[in-house]
């Protein structure tokens, strides 16, 4: 037996926009419950499932590597990382390093 789960949430202008935004440009037939369903099923699947995350990494480190071909692999290797091991927390941290680097 399934248990339907309720949630409640009240909604600020910041997410009214947001809403407005989404049904605008991309989702002009469903309703705010949907438009919530399917955010949340695409966090989950974002977060859960390994092949996304990894996607979402090798992304945008190959848009990077496309203007600096050694973009971050000194990093990786000084922590012994691969990129297939990477998770989109990992890639923040290394931004943020490197950006100090610079800095």
């Amino acid at each position: 037996m399934s248990q339907k789960l309720s949630i409640r949430l009240s909604l600020n202008d910041d997410l009214r926009n947001a809403l407005a935004l989404l049904r605008q440009t991309r989702y002009p037939f469903l309703k705010d419950d949907e438009i919530f369903k399917l955010a949340f099923s695409k966090l989950f699947a974002n977060e859960t499932i390994t092949s996304n995350r990894q996607t979402t990494v090798s992304n945008i480190l190959s848009k990077l590597r496309s203007i600096d071909p050694n973009f971050a692999k000194d990093w990786l290797a000084e922590r012994e990382l691969d990129v297939k091991d990477m998770d989109v927390l990992t890639l923040c941290e290394m931004i943020i390093d490197l950006s100090k680097k610079d800095s």
